[in-house]
Formats: structure tokens, sequence, C-alpha cells
């Protein structure tokens, strides 16, 4: 059981498609002092599943990749943001943190922290876990902490897949590709090169992988 200043943690949910997995993830929870929960699959649909979560579980370690084997009708990075509007912390471990990229970041603003299978240790999920609720009760890391933004439009794809921008206000000049499908159908329709945009960014990462949009609004 962990307690943190909120809430008390004592059942962790673990979310993964791949039995050993689930099994790896159980002993590293019962080191951190919780008691892990196997959540065997299928889990069926994404809110009849997260509904189940809560007043079950206290939190939820998962995968990313669900959708194997009829596992689950939905991926991890889904799951943890509906917790996250549920008020459950959630927690996401998978290797496919950068393959997925353009996928996950839609999400991102619901999931505070990402972590890979290499990096998952009793302590890194327990700091992991404290970002999280302390995100879920109001206080952001300066990482996290979204401002209104000026977005400039670098490059936009004439196949209407994605688009490329810059961060004038952000420490760093590097391009960021995104969604077209991600924008509101009202600015995707006014999408061009040079175009500027606004969007609440999380502007203080450091990490071009850990940046997330909101709120998209055309000038």
């Amino acid at each position: 059981m962990i307690s943190l200043v909120s809430r008390t943690v004592s059942r962790v949910g673990v979310v993964d498609d791949d039995v050993e997995a689930r099994q790896s993830y159980a002993w590293t929870l019962e080191d951190a002092d919780v008691e892990p929960a196997d959540e065997d699959g299928p889990l069926g649909d994404l809110e009849s599943y997260a509904s189940t979560v809560v007043g079950r579980l206290d939190a939820v370690l998962c995968d990313h990749h669900l959708k194997v084997s009829n596992y689950a009708q939905f991926e991890g990075v889904e799951l943890a943001a509906k917790l996250y509007e549920k008020k459950v912390p959630a927690i996401l471990c998978t290797s496919w943190a950068t393959a997925e990229l353009d996928f996950i970041r839609k999400f991102r603003d619901r999931v505070p922290v990402l972590l890979r299978p290499e990096e998952l240790e009793p302590e890194t999920f327990m700091a992991a876990l404290r970002l999280t609720i302390d995100e879920l009760e109001g206080t952001f890391t300066p990482e996290r902490r979204p401002w209104r933004t000026l977005v400039h439009v670098a490059e936009v794809d004439p196949e209407g897949k994605f688009f490329y921008i810059r961060l004038p206000s952000w420490t760093s000049d590097e391009i960021i590709k995104l969604r077209q499908m991600d924008l509101p159908e009202r600015v995707r329709k006014r999408l061009g090169r040079d175009h500027y945009l606004h969007a609440d960014v999380n502007i203080g990462s450091e990490v071009a992988s850990d940046v997330y949009f909101v709120n998209w609004e055309s000038e």
C-alpha cells in the first residue's frame, strides 16, 4: 500500500495482452508494496471496461498495444486517457512510444507519464504515480503545464495526412510532425503553409515527443 497526500493506493490493475508481461509487471508492483490485479482479457470496449475500474482499482499499469488476440477493443493510451478523465491514475508502460508517437500524442494531455519497460522499477512506478495523482488534483509540473501558445505551420502534407509546425515560444526550433485528422474541422479547412494557429501546449517540455496540443484555434 502506498499512502500519498490525497489518496491511498493499494490495488493496481495490470493491463497487457501478454501473460508473461503481466506477471513481470506484477512482481514490480509487489516490490512497490501494492497488490497487483491481473486483468485477464477480453476486456471489451473502452467505456465499459473503464467503468469497471472505478471503485475496484486504485490505479492501473498498462501496455499500449492491447488489441492483439482480441484482448481489448482499445489501445493502452486510450485507456490511460479515459481513466484520467475518471480521476483514476494510469501509468502507460510500453516499447511502442516511438513507433506509435503520431497516435499517442493525441492523448498526451491526459497521460502525464510514459515509461519504457526497461525503465519500470518500484521507484519509477511510484514517482510516476505521484506525478499523475498530483496532476489529477490540479498540480502540474513545469514540463506538463499547458500555456496558450502561437503555433507556426511550417509545411502541410498535400495528401492531407500530416502537417509540420514550429513553436516560436519553445526553447527549440525543432520541427514537430502532427496529424491533420487531430485538428477540429474548422481549423483543418484553413490549414496552410506559413499560417499561424493557437493551441494549449506544454511548452515547458524539453522533449518534442512529450509535447501535446489541445484546444486548437486558427488566427
